[in-house]
């Protein structure tokens, strides 16, 4: 495509919001991994710790996640359903490869997140004290399960809120070079 070509300038707000979703996705899935494993390195073995601040934090990232979206909620509303339930389907149609990408991010994020949070409380719920176990079966599984659900329910929320208004903007600009064409 022609840099002076208008759609350039009209689909942009699109391409930079598919982008967006991919980083987005990739980092918090690289945050919660990388808690989860630097523990589990050999040279950090001897630290026991480690384990227990990774239990902690792993739940305040995605508690924080999730506070980060309602925060961007609030500020910037809510697209109406209707623009929300075609987020994807005109994504497609402006940037096919991209949004195929930013969609198998989305999709994928949660299941990562899910094989993180079951790499981090197996250990836990075998181990041999029995109170250690009860005590992640009744406090640590209960508390990972609810950030996981907060989390992957507004990820998905929030991805089609971005591409959604991300569309409404593509749309504006393209009413905008119409009213004024080749200006």
């Amino acid at each position: 495509m022609d840099r002076d070509d208008p759609r350039n300038e009209v689909e942009a707000p699109v391409r930079q919001a598919l982008l967006s979703l991919v980083v987005r996705g990739v980092t918090l899935v690289a945050i919660v991994l990388a808690i989860v494993l630097v523990p589990r390195l050999p040279a950090l073995a001897a630290y026991r710790a480690l384990e227990d601040v990774a239990s902690i934090a792993v739940p305040l990232v995605l508690f924080g996640y999730g506070a980060l979206v309602l925060l961007d909620r609030r500020r910037h509303g809510r697209p109406s359903e209707d623009a929300r339930a075609a987020a994807w389907f005109r994504a497609r149609e402006i940037e096919p490869a991209d949004s195929m990408l930013a969609l198998l991010v989305a999709g994928w994020m949660p299941v990562t997140l899910v094989a993180a949070l079951v790499l981090l409380a197996w250990p836990r719920l075998n181990d041999p004290d029995a109170m250690a176990r009860g005590v992640w079966g009744a406090v640590g599984v209960p508390t990972l399960a609810a950030a996981w659900l907060v989390a992957a329910n507004l990820w998905l929320e929030a991805t089609r809120d971005v591409l959604a208004r991300a569309i409404g903007e593509s749309e504006r600009r393209f009413r905008s070079y119409w009213a004024n064409p080749g200006r």
